[in-house]
C-alpha cells in the first residue's frame, strides 16, 4: 500500500493512500488504522480534503465515506450529507458509493461509482482513536509499519509515507 501522506486537521489525521483498491477494501484498510473513510460535513474540511487532493495530481478519483442507503446519501458514520458538492448530472444513479474528482473542471467533486471499481482512498483517523489506543494485539504488532506524528501534544499514528 502507498501513502502519500498523513495530514493533520483539527482532531483528525488524513491518510491519502494512493494504490487502488474497492470501496469495501478501501474502508477496512481504514478500520485497521484505527479510522474510517473520510467524511466531510463542513465546508472548511471539504476545502481542506480538496486542496490536498489537488497537490497529488497523479491521481484522478478518491473513494470518500459517502454512500447510498437506499434514496439517501449518508456519511459511514451514519450522518445526512449536509454540504452537497456534486458534479453536473451526479448522483447518476452509476453506483452507490461516492469518490472525490481530481480533475481541472471538476475539483473536489463528488461522483457516484460502483463499490467494486479500484481506485485510491482517503481514511480519516479521529483524535484518540489511533492504532495506539487499540487494545487488539494484532493491530499493535502493525505499529511497526506506522510513523508517529506530533501535533499540539497529540499522538496519532498514521501510515509511513
Amino acid at each position: 500500500m502507498t501513502a502519500s501522506g498523513n495530514i493533520l486537521l483539527e482532531d483528525s489525521c488524513y491518510v491519502f493512500t494512493e494504490s487502488s483498491d474497492t470501496w469495501t477494501e478501501s474502508r477496512k484498510t481504514c478500520a485497521y488504522k484505527g479510522g474510517d473513510l473520510v467524511t466531510m460535513e463542513t465546508e472548511k474540511e471539504w476545502q481542506f480534503i480538496n486542496k490536498e487532493i489537488q497537490k497529488r495530481a497523479t491521481t484522478r478519483r478518491w473513494y470518500i465515506g459517502l454512500t447510498n442507503m437506499g434514496q439517501e446519501w449518508k456519511w459511514v458514520n451514519g450522518r445526512p450529507l449536509t454540504i452537497s458538492k456534486w458534479n453536473d448530472w451526479q448522483p447518476s444513479g452509476d453506483g452507490n458509493v461516492a469518490i472525490m474528482i481530481n480533475k481541472r473542471k471538476a475539483q473536489g467533486l463528488f461522483n457516484d461509482l460502483s463499490k467494486y471499481t479500484t481506485i485510491a482512498s482517503i481514511c480519516e483517523i479521529l483524535k484518540g482513536n489511533s492504532i495506539r489506543d487499540r487494545e487488539d494485539e494484532r493491530l499493535r504488532q502493525y505499529v511497526a509499519y506506522f510513523q508517529v506524528i506530533f501535533r499540539n501534544g497529540t499522538q496519532f499514528f498514521c501510515n509511513k509515507c
